[in-house]
């Protein structure tokens, strides 16, 4: 049974998707703003250092992060990046359909897993932009 929700639920997240990029090309060939028949997605880019001592239980926290935000239906795209010169530095590229699905995904229990590495001090700097999609691949 869980297996067949999880598939109704990734079909329902997949045709959501093609709906939208097919929408988006359909405005391109006529002439009009995507924009305006569905907004710009919204994009964050998260610039991370972590304390050396927290690098491995931080890659095991953000994984299982992704992996579950991925799964969302205003997830458009989680990434967890490493710094090739420096392992405690990391990028998270993330997008979303818009504010909503933002705010879903934080009231997640997998993003309480992130606040709450945070709150246990593994976190040694972050900076977050956030930036409206302008071209954007779907």
């Amino acid at each position: 049974v869980e297996g067949d929700m999880a598939s109704s639920r990734l079909a329902a997240v997949l045709g959501k998707r093609a709906a939208v990029a097919s929408a988006r090309l359909v405005a391109q060939r006529a002439g009009i703003s995507s924009s305006a028949l569905c907004p710009a997605p919204v994009a964050l880019v998260v610039h991370l250092e972590i304390a050396q001592d927290r690098v491995d239980k931080f890659k095991d926290v953000m994984t299982y992060d992704a992996a579950e935000s991925r799964k969302e239906a205003g997830c458009l795209r989680f990434d967890l990046l490493q710094d090739q010169e420096n392992a405690n530095k990391f990028v998270l590229y993330e997008a979303y359909e818009g504010e909503d699905a933002i705010a879903f995904h934080k009231n997640t229990p997998h993003y309480k897993m992130w606040t709450d590495f945070k709150d246990e001090g593994g976190v040694v700097s972050a900076s977050v932009t956030k930036a409206d999609g302008i071209s954007f691949t779907d």
